[in-house]
């Protein structure tokens, strides 16, 4: 049973860097055994992360106050300097 989950492991792994890895020779040869291993279960699409992804760059305005003012004056400079140098 060990032997079986050891072998199992090792072919997992070999298939999956044959899937990830640049297109070479070996993976070319096998590419229909590396896709029915892949695909079924281990398929990944970046899309999970970022369904409709922007193509544009937006501007985000926020409007804010604190609790007790003078609090952030101190790191509110920092940022000031901080901006106004780059």
């Amino acid at each position: 049973m060990v032997a079986l989950s050891l072998t199992t492991a090792v072919v997992h792994m070999a298939m999956v860097f044959l899937y990830v890895a640049p297109s070479n020779t070996v993976s070319q040869t096998y590419r229909g055994h590396i896709d029915a291993w892949i695909y079924p279960y281990f398929e990944q699409d970046w899309r999970l992360f970022a369904p409709n992804p922007q193509s544009v760059r937006e501007q985000i305005s926020a409007r804010t106050s604190t609790i007790a003012p003078g609090l952030f004056d101190h790191a509110h400079h920092l940022w000031r300097a901080f901006c106004s140098s780059a």
